[in-house]
């Protein structure tokens, strides 16, 4: 699963979460990620995620697609440090981190949990620090 962050012009950023499979991305309401900008085709470009690769497909669009400034021809792999543009819009993946934490009956409160500075998996261990009734 990655997380694709999407940038524009006046640096709103939204973020999704993807995971393995076609993903569509242009301004047309039936693509899987609607992308708000006047130089951005109804399907301008395709994500295709395996369980180890992601890939970008320019769809034909007419104003291309645009990786660490240079316009791809059809389809290249992406990277982590990679800067895709899409018109006016600035794209960047990452691998996704998910925290979840459950203790029985209750919800955690926030000074019960100690989160890992480094989160370098989908799968983080949260510890709970020992309240003074324990």
């Amino acid at each position: 699963m990655i997380e694709l962050s999407i940038k524009d012009r006046r640096g709103n950023i939204i973020k999704h979460q993807l995971g393995e499979g076609k993903h569509i991305l242009g301004k047309s309401i039936v693509t899987d990620i609607i992308l708000m900008d006047p130089y951005v085709s109804r399907h301008h470009a395709d994500i295709i995620i395996t369980s180890d690769t992601v890939f970008l497909v320019d769809f034909g669009s007419k104003n291309g697609v645009w990786v660490n400034d240079r316009r791809i021809v059809k389809c290249c792999r992406l990277i982590e440090s990679d800067c895709v543009r899409l018109g006016g819009l600035e794209l960047r993946i990452k691998p996704s981190v998910f925290l979840f934490a459950v203790k029985s009956g209750a919800d955690y409160s926030a000074d019960e949990i100690s989160v890992p500075s480094e989160k370098t998996s989908n799968v983080v261990a949260l510890k709970t620090k020992k309240s003074a009734s324990n």
